[in-house]
This record gives structure tokens, sequence and C-alpha cells, in this order.
């Protein structure tokens, strides 16, 4: 959150806008701010999207353990 709204102040109290730093549209634009951010982190998942999020860890997991047990090595390629 501060590191987000310290970029958007310095941008807009910067060249050309120049809004003063104690205009109480930055203080409404960090409570909107936090709240999106809470809403958006915090909120519980559903109990499908919770399923699928651990058939996913678990398929993750397993393909670690082949690589790591077959001693393979992944690495990017060009196309050509």
């Amino acid at each position: 959150h501060k590191d987000i709204y310290s970029k958007v102040e310095n941008h807009l109290t910067g060249h050309p806008h120049l809004i003063p730093r104690n205009n109480p549209i930055f203080k409404q634009y960090s409570d909107h701010l936090l709240d999106y951010l809470n809403q958006s982190y915090f909120t519980p998942l559903s109990y499908k999207d919770q399923l699928i999020s651990r058939e996913q860890a678990q398929i993750l997991g397993s393909i670690r353990r082949i690589i790591q047990n077959m001693n393979l090595i992944i690495r990017v390629t060009d196309k050509g």
C-alpha cells in the first residue's frame, strides 16, 4: 500500500500536475486503495477454488519430486 501510494503521490505532485501534498484527495485515495487491496487479497476463496488450488499444488509438488528424483535439468530453449 505504501509503495503504490508513494509512487502515485510523487507522480501527481511533480510536473505537470503540481498537486499539493496536503490535498485531501490523497487521503481519500489512500483509503480507497487500502479498502481495495484488503477486499482483493483477504476475501476467502470459494470451496471450489480451494479444491482447484489444492489439486494444482499437489500436481506441482509431484512434478518437482519427479524432476528431483530423476536429476533432470529444466531450461528455456529457443524455438529455432
